[in-house]
């Protein structure tokens, strides 16, 4: 089914940043901005998709883009594209680095994020992993959400607080985990590229949702101590916490391989396939080693930059290649308004706090 397509790609590594995002500002802001960008992101795939079956010999996102737009415009839709996949793969490494901590505490947090690159990189040098691995890491993802959750099935009715100190902090994470755009072309074709109707990407997209929420009580209600990757603040036996932190491992490093993938096959449009392999290779860990270690701040720069700006080009595609109606050219300028503003606010964030 299409759906299931949608679902394995979009859920990932955002996951874990929920619970902490849900923590310091509030559950109310956080279901506000659920509603309207699951509902957003519903729209802007569906008429993706439209865009993708107009197209004869569909290559790729960028080459939409190339073929399109301007060489101004294709040539920052490809640095959205590049630098947001390699921060991508950052918050992998970050991520696994964490939960290797989890196994071996004693070891130093940047040697845990060494090793778990080297062996990512490596996996990604001797096999070809195909998208249908994501699948499988989406599997591992989903039992850690029904485990922690039937492990504390008493929900805890208490509302956090609504912070507006942190008004803006769930923006990047809860977009970085609902884009799901580059789904949409794998969901078309396991379709026959037939249409597939907007209501599949709402039903989709409120089943990740939920599966987020089931998550986020799950770890609300199993610690007070709520930490930016969900699963190191958790006050369990040790034996749990090896169990959750390798089949957490199992899921990134799933997930790593394909993206992996993707940024090489972007990055071939400029470089030899050499160097392709060397930026996918390095170019995570030498962002790491510049300071680039805080999962939480690293999640608001792909989703609140980099993300809104590949959705920008998707809208400014969308408003030229389809046939809107005017309500329909408010809806659109609308959305570019928002994520144009997202990525104002990320920037100054990023450099002034």
């Amino acid at each position: 089914m299409p759906s299931i397509i949608l679902i394995a790609t979009t859920i990932g590594a955002g996951i874990f940043s929920l619970p902490y995002i849900f923590y310091k500002s509030g559950w109310i802001i956080n279901i506000i901005y659920f509603t309207f960008l699951g509902t957003f992101l519903t729209i802007i795939h569906y008429l993706y998709s439209k865009i993708i079956l107009k197209i004869k010999n569909y290559r790729s996102f960028l080459e939409i883009n190339k073929q399109n737009l301007s060489p101004i415009f294709y040539a920052i839709a490809f640095i959205a594209i590049v630098f947001g996949l390699t921060l991508t793969l950052l918050i992998y490494i970050i991520l696994g680095g964490k939960f290797l901590n989890i196994i071996f505490p004693n070891l130093n947090f940047n040697l845990t994020v060494l090793i778990f690159w080297f062996l990512c990189s490596i996996s990604f040098l001797s096999i070809k992993f195909l998208n249908s691995y994501e699948a499988i890491g989406t599997f591992f993802i989903i039992f850690i959400i029904f485990f922690i959750f039937l492990n504390n099935p008493k929900i805890n009715y208490d509302i956090l607080p609504i912070n507006f100190s942190e008004l803006f902090l769930p923006f990047g994470p809860i977009l970085f985990s609902l884009a799901g755009w580059t789904a949409i072309y794998p969901m078309l074709k396991q379709n026959n590229f037939q249409k597939i109707k907007i209501e599949t990407f709402g039903i989709s997209t409120l089943i990740i949702v939920l599966l987020y929420l089931i998550f986020i009580l799950g770890i609300l209600n199993s610690s007070k101590n709520i930490s930016e990757d969900a699963l190191s603040g958790l006050n369990w036996t040790y034996h749990k916490l090896i169990i959750l932190a390798l089949l957490g491992l199992f899921a990134i490093w799933t997930s790593y391989l394909p993206i992996g993938l993707e940024l090489k096959n972007s990055l071939d449009e400029l470089f030899s396939s050499k160097i392709s392999n060397l930026i996918v290779f390095f170019m995570p860990i030498i962002l790491f080693g510049l300071d680039l270690k805080d999962f939480i701040k690293t999640i608001n720069l792909t989703g609140g930059i980099f993300l809104s700006l590949q959705y920008i080009f998707i809208l400014i595609l969308i408003k030229k290649l389809l046939n809107l109606k005017n309500y329909q050219h408010i809806l659109i300028n609308f959305l570019m308004l928002i994520f144009l503003g997202a990525i104002i606010y990320e920037i100054y964030f990023f450099i002034f706090k």
